[in-house]
């Protein structure tokens, strides 16, 4: 009687973290088919030979969608194995947007496995399942050359960039959206080898492509803007900035810095901003950024702020209220003046 896979261990609330095998990646020297098993699944040393089988610390829902993308711009086919998983319909909520855009550009090196993978037809015995190694993703073994530093990869400069400018950039890596580059990654790679079935986010319908494909990044639009700033001040990933020149003020909006947490919009005083759908990925890629309004703009002569006007002033509304009320305990809105 064989005896019953021992219980996985109690996965962790927090993220699950990918670093380690990407450390580990770097170092590996060759292509590799990597197969992540839920923390929740019972008995992941058993399927097929030929891939690595990594069990992250924490449940599969909790995995980051760009980590899962750097792993595709290492080079490696990844397969997430959901069949041990305790809600697999929220790990295809929760990597719903990778999934769809990796389809959309053509990129096949992610699939997610409902179904147990079955070894080859001539490694099947009766009565017995294949066993393999199963690798802990937060302890990746160190070969003897990365211990002297030896074959291995730079890192890639991640730090301060935001999850979504992560996605991005592991994106361009793989050459999706990138002048020159291919849509199904970087000119003259090798395609990743799944031969368990269809790529993640493949319904057998034919994907969307990119311009189509709604990002996370909201388009922008302003309606009485007075380029007070405080959006530009307040936008935690620095997507939006002014420019200025000429007599005028644009307000600029960057969709590949764009993670779409609307805070500008909360804490805009003139409630200017609104929403016009959201950026198309072709455009969230593209890395350029967008103008969101233009104004007809002078500097204050009393205070040397920058304000609007259309009628040749030369001071700001504030200076313009104290110079006519010195000692008035009320100040006036800021921007009164408003230019559609």
């Amino acid at each position: 009687m064989t005896a019953a896979p021992p219980a996985p261990p109690a996965a962790p609330d927090g993220p699950a973290e990918l670093g380690g095998v990407q450390a580990w990646l770097r170092r590996a020297g060759e292509p590799v088919h990597l197969e992540l098993a839920c923390a929740e699944h019972p008995d992941p040393a058993a399927g097929p030979a030929g891939r690595t089988v990594v069990r992250p610390d924490a449940r599969a829902a909790t995995v980051a969608e760009h980590e899962l993308v750097e792993l595709l711009a290492q080079g490696a086919a990844v397969t997430l194995r959901l069949d041990g998983c305790g809600a697999p319909a929220e790990v295809r909520a929760h990597l719903a947007g990778a999934t769809t855009v990796l389809a959309a550009a053509g990129v096949a090196g992610l699939r997610l496995e409902d179904t147990p993978p079955a070894a080859p037809e001539g490694l099947r015995l009766p009565g017995r399942r294949r066993r393999r190694p199963v690798l802990d993703a937060a302890h990746m073994p160190v070969s003897r050359r990365r211990l002297l530093g030896l074959g291995a990869a730079a890192a890639p400069d991640v730090g301060g960039l935001t999850a979504h400018e992560r996605l991005v950039a592991a994106l361009h890596a793989l050459g999706v959206g990138q002048p020159g580059g291919s849509d199904g990654g970087p000119p003259g790679a090798a395609a990743p080898d799944l031969t368990a079935g269809p790529p993640a986010g493949s319904s057998g319908t034919a994907a969307p492509s990119l311009a189509a494909l709604p990002g996370p990044a909201p388009r922008l639009r302003a309606r009485g803007c007075t380029a007070c700033g405080v959006c530009v001040r307040a936008c935690p990933t620095g997507a939006l900035g002014v420019r200025d020149g000429g007599g005028l003020t644009t307000l600029l909006q960057d969709p590949a810095a764009c993670d779409g947490c609307r805070r500008c919009l909360d804490l805009c005083p003139e409630s200017a901003l609104s929403v016009d759908g959201a950026w198309p990925w072709d455009r969230v890629l593209a890395g350029d950024p967008a103008p969101v309004a233009t104004l007809t703009t002078t500097t204050c002569a009393r205070c040397g702020t920058l304000f609007p006007t259309s009628s040749g002033e030369r001071l700001c509304p504030v200076c313009t209220f104290r110079r006519r009320s010195p000692f008035g305990s009320a100040l006036p809105r800021v921007g009164a003046d408003r230019v559609g």
